[in-house]
Order: structure tokens, then C-alpha cells, then sequence
């Protein structure tokens, strides 16, 4: 039985990667800062102040649509919410640029796409992103249906998704044996596709653990959460200019916060369990000196070769060897069988069955 609690899996390696499909990365792209557009929302909604009031509305409006968990302009230059508004979003809508106007020229391994037929947009701790091959975001837009398939194998090589940033990616996947869901959390220490745990997001991985973590940190801590928390019914509560402020002070500590925890803030996160299905990447990254002149950042994510090798999650003992060892040891053991169980059932059951037929009388 101890073997079977803890001993139920094994990994082994796999080389026979001639006929293997690899899922491509998923990208995210986040605008960043737009100093122009910052300072005319900031004239926009107080047409009639100073240089001085403008560049501290600036300030603050910079660090609450580009949020980066710290808003310093907050505590520094807002004594009242009529110089600071809070309804961010609002204002995210005049400032951040659409699909169409943030990206453009896309390319899977040289064959040219629309970037917005597989970009889609999603809200991350950092604001609104768009992610391309992104289980969180496929989910969502499921009914669309991908146009470009992000697979590598043999035949294509590998996979390039171009618009210029230069990093190579090695992937390490971990494929699994068909009889893993019938094996306990703990026996296999990996969470699967359909036992996601989360609220906020639909897709399970350690990285979205953490990020709904440190959002339930920052309701237990200031009772409510940041503007850019993903939607969630019964418990999610929109901070006001009093709770950015208050999250700001724990803004160190929370970004801290590691798959354990926060022993800083003396609290937990469960967050160590990997997902049975999620890839290891290494990124190596290379860096260039060449300076593009161009109104576009150009970025490109390259694998640096097909995976010759991957791990298996095979299960070595399941609820049938359980069974079929107690057999053999009672069996071995106490002579018992199959057999023997029905016989003694059947024993049992005659005995308690009533006898209320009188005895034959053999005498004439």
C-alpha cells in the first residue's frame, strides 16, 4: 500500500521524436507607456490647469493604465479623488492602442498572417494584453477557431513567430500515460486540465496560481483588489484611490510572492503543484547591437531545434495492481480465490435463510 501511495509513478525518457508535434510558446505582448497620449488625457480632463498640475496628473495617470503593482504619483500627489479619477477604465480606452494599431506584419515560420485573427485580447496583472497561442485566451474564443496551426515537427522545422525580439527557446514536454486521472492528486503530484483549482482563470499553470494568490493577498490585506484583477464573482472588489494607496505599501512584498508564499506578509500560497500538461521552456536569450530606426519594434521568438527528448508520467501501480496483489498474497497466504469469497458468501447466506419446511416423514 506505501508503495501505491507514493510510489505510483515513474518518468522515463522518450526518444523517438521522428513523429512528434510541439506546441509553440505562447506570446504576450503589453503596450508600455505612451508619454504623448498620457499627457493630453491628463489636459483633456483638467483643461484649465497649470503646467505644474498637468505633469503631477500626468505622473499618476502613467502609473495606474501602465500599472506595475507600485503607484508612487498616488500617495505623493493625490489628496483628493477630483485631481486623481479613478475610473481607470475609462481612461485605458482613450490611451491604449487597438490590435490593429499595435500590431502588425506577422509571420509563422515565414508564411505571413493576420496578427488580430490570432491575437486576442485578455487581462493580465499588468494591464490589457494580447496573446497569441495562449491556452487562456483559446478557451475563450473557441468558436473562432485558430487560422494559424503553432505546431513543429519534422516536416516544418523549427518554429519561428516573427516580429523581432531575439530569444531562442528550448522546450522540455512531458507527455502522459492514458491511466493518469485515475490516480489521486497527491500519487501524481500534477494537477490536470480538468481539476483547475483557480477562479479567476480558466487554464491552470503555476504562473496564473500565483497571480490570483497575490490577488486574494491584496483583498485579505486592504479588502480589495486592483483595477486590472481579472473578474471574479462573490469576492472581487474594485480598490478606490484609498486601496491602491494601501496595496502601494505592500507593493514590494507582493511581487515577492513566490509559489510558497510571502514570509514577509506571513502568508501561503498553494501553488506548487505543476500542471500535469505544461511545457518547460528555457529561454536563452541573445542580445543585438543593431538599432532599428523604424516607428515598429520588430520582435522575433525562435526555437533553437526540435526536442529530440521528452518524459513520460507513466503509472506503474494503479487501483487494479492493488487488487490483484491482495489477491495473490491472500491467495499464496491463506489458499484463497475468487471462489473461495462466493463460497463463503453463499455459506452465510444459506445459514440465515429461514427453514420452515417440516421434516420428510420417510415412515409409511
Amino acid at each position: 500500500m506505501e508503495a501505491f501511495q507514493q510510489r505510483a509513478i515513474s518518468f522515463v525518457p522518450e526518444t523517438t521524436y521522428l513523429h512528434w508535434n510541439t506546441g509553440f510558446p505562447a506570446a504576450t505582448v503589453c503596450e508600455k507607456l505612451d508619454n504623448g497620449k498620457i499627457w493630453d488625457l491628463a489636459k483633456r480632463i483638467n483643461p484649465s490647469a497649470d503646467i505644474s498640475t498637468i505633469s503631477k496628473l500626468t505622473g499618476y495617470l502613467r502609473q495606474m493604465i501602465f500599472y506595475g503593482g507600485k503607484c508612487n504619483d498616488c500617495n505623493r500627489y493625490c489628496s483628493n479623488s477630483a485631481m486623481c479619477p479613478t475610473n481607470i477604465f475609462d481612461l485605458v480606452k482613450e490611451v491604449l492602442a487597438n490590435c490593429t494599431s499595435l500590431l502588425g506584419d506577422c509571420y509563422w515560420n515565414g508564411v505571413k498572417f493576420e496578427c488580430c485573427d490570432e491575437f486576442y485580447s485578455y487581462l493580465t496583472p499588468y494591464g490589457i494584453c494580447y496573446a497569441i497561442n495562449s491556452l487562456q485566451t483559446m478557451k475563450k474564443n473557441s468558436t473562432v477557431g485558430q487560422r494559424v496551426d503553432l505546431i513543429s515537427n519534422m516536416a516544418t522545422g523549427p518554429g519561428k513567430l516573427e516580429f523581432k525580439v531575439f530569444a531562442d527557446a528550448e522546450i522540455t514536454e512531458i507527455e502522459n500515460d492514458p491511466h493518469i486521472s485515475s490516480l489521486s492528486l497527491s500519487q501524481r503530484g500534477c494537477i490536470l486540465p480538468h481539476e483547475n483549482p483557480l477562479t479567476m482563470y480558466d487554464i491552470y499553470s503555476s504562473s496564473a496560481c500565483i497571480s490570483e494568490c497575490q490577488a486574494k493577498i491584496q483583498l485579505q490585506l486592504c479588502g480589495c483588489v486592483h483595477h486590472y484583477t481579472p473578474q471574479i464573482t462573490g469576492w472581487r472588489r474594485t480598490c478606490d484611490l484609498a486601496g491602491i494607496m494601501c496595496i502601494d505599501g505592500y507593493a514590494e512584498a507582493l511581487c515577492e510572492i513566490t509559489s510558497m508564499g510571502s514570509p514577509e506578509l506571513n502568508v501561503s500560497c498553494d501553488c506548487t503543484t505543476p500542471s500535469c500538461t505544461e511545457p518547460e521552456y528555457a529561454m536563452i536569450p541573445v542580445v543585438t547591437t543593431e538599432l532599428d530606426t523604424a516607428a515598429w519594434s520588430h520582435f522575433r521568438l525562435e526555437m533553437m531545434a526540435l526536442p529530440t527528448v521528452r518524459y513520460r508520467r507513466n503509472v506503474i501501480r494503479s487501483k487494479l495492481d492493488i487488487v490483484v496483489s491482495t489477491g495473490g498474497a491472500a491467495g499464496f497466504f491463506l489458499g484463497a480465490s475468487l471462489i473461495s469469497v462466493v463460497e463463503l458468501i453463499m455459506y452465510f447466506c444459506i445459514r440465515i435463510i429461514p427453514r420452515n419446511h417440516p421434516p420428510n416423514n420417510i415412515r409409511n
